[in-house]
């Protein structure tokens, strides 16, 4: 009896590096003064809502924000972004 070969599809592979966010500190990564606000507010569990709320902008704007910062510290979803917030801010 054969075995089906598994395909791997890499855009739905979600496994997560512990080492690409909060394993260590990244001293050169700037982050500007809303990236850093965005990231405490969800680390504290805030929404997109409410951190539209705090920044006084839109909730698309935020989410927008939220997909570029993701993207700029490694991160693939709010909570290991929260995680590497609490290492490296």
């Amino acid at each position: 009896m054969k075995l089906a070969k598994q395909s791997v599809d890499p855009l739905h592979d979600r496994t997560f590096k512990p080492s690409s966010v909060g394993a260590a500190k990244m001293p050169d990564l700037i982050l500007t003064d809303r990236e850093q606000r965005i990231l405490r507010l969800i680390g504290v569990g805030a929404t997109n809502n409410e951190v539209a709320v705090e920044l006084s902008t839109s909730r698309r704007s935020v989410t927008t924000d939220i997909s570029r910062l993701l993207k700029k510290i490694g991160a693939p979803n709010r909570l290991q972004a929260a995680l590497w917030a609490g290492v490296n801010l």
